[in-house]
């Protein structure tokens, strides 16, 4: 049965183009995971993403690529966004091209939310969560971060203003000791800090009579996705990188809508803030207990509960086990 999560198929055609180089038959694996070889070459828009993480396991397997979600990554350039390329190019900030991008990024998949946080200092942060509560493997990881700094490199020139590296999964740890960045193990979401100070700083060739059809277009793809007010409330949710400034009024004024409004909404679908709001502290709570080292006072802390008890009490209705359990 498909996941609700896609990703375009432009990954796939990456995918088949990295086999070549490295000597391998790409079509062997896709067979075996249930990929019709016919569809390939532009006839298909988007694919499965669970299923692409199952493949691109497979590959790194059966390929003794241990490091193939880095090497895809190294490999990709922003064209393999589609339309969201083209936004560097409009002579925006960093600020303002960062923020299309991410508010956008469910053109290309939309079992990824990026999300760009501000603090107190001089330093910036852009990171990332998955959706999926299950399913995504230690390559997709890999390839996530990797292709997120790519882009960051691409913009900037270099990564010179890179600060460290977020990595909440201990798996990924042994292959980012080659970026020679410090890496915080502690982080709630995958990512990296960097100087603020550069946020400001323009992107390519201001030319406002370009920038207005290509944002338009952007909106006009969205729409035409047809994305729930349930999945946009969620991808709202997860674009806070801690869960204590998590809100209904904030979540409403980002969506542009009323509090009430929204409520109506998502009564419609069956559903509401609520239910959602619990679903994401419990996929990401999930996540931690399982693979990163925080302690659980601090998982606690990032996902908005008074204190360590009353993350415990969740857990338990969750799971009906204890966060201790969970980490044996």
């Amino acid at each position: 049965m498909a996941s609700p999560y896609y990703i375009s198929a432009r990954a796939l055609d990456m995918l088949q183009t990295l086999s070549e180089e490295l000597g391998q038959n790409f079509y062997v694996e896709a067979v075996a995971e249930g990929y019709d070889i016919n569809l390939f070459g532009g006839a298909l828009d988007r694919v499965d993403y669970l299923s692409y993480c199952d493949l691109l396991e497979k590959c790194a397997e059966k390929w003794n690529e241990p490091e193939l979600g880095r090497i895809m990554a190294q490999r990709q350039s922003l064209e393999l966004l589609g339309y969201l390329s083209l936004v560097p190019q409009l002579g925006l900030s960093l600020r303002d091209t960062i923020e299309i991008i991410t508010q956008s990024f469910d053109i290309y998949t939309n079992a990824l939310v990026l999300s760009l946080a501000e603090g107190d200092g001089h330093c910036a942060t852009l990171s990332f969560s998955f959706l999926p509560s299950q399913g995504v493997g230690l390559q997709e990881k890999l390839s996530s971060l990797f292709y997120l700094l790519h882009i960051h490199e691409s913009l900037l020139g270099s990564r010179e203003h890179v600060i460290e590296l977020h990595c909440p999964d201990r798996a990924c740890l042994s292959s980012l000791k080659s970026l020679s960045l410090p890496i915080n193990h502690d982080a709630p979401c995958f990512g990296y800090a960097f100087d603020a100070e550069i946020l400001d700083r323009k992107i390519g060739v201001n030319d406002p009579a370009q920038a207005k059809p290509v944002i338009d277009m952007l909106g006009k793809l969205r729409a035409s996705a047809g994305v729930s007010t349930a999945e946009q409330v969620s991808r709202q949710i997860w674009q806070h990188a801690e869960f204590s400034d998590v809100e209904i009024g904030r979540i409403s004024r980002q969506l542009g809508l009323e509090p009430r409004s929204l409520q109506r909404r998502l009564a419609n679908e069956c559903t509401s803030f609520s239910k959602l709001f619990d679903c994401a502290r419990r996929d990401r709570a999930m996540h931690l207990l399982e693979h990163s080292t925080m302690s659980l006072n601090s998982i606690a802390d990032c996902l908005g509960f008074s204190e360590q008890s009353t993350l415990s009490r969740a857990v338990k209705r969750w799971t009906g086990r204890s966060p201790k359990d969970l980490r044996r």
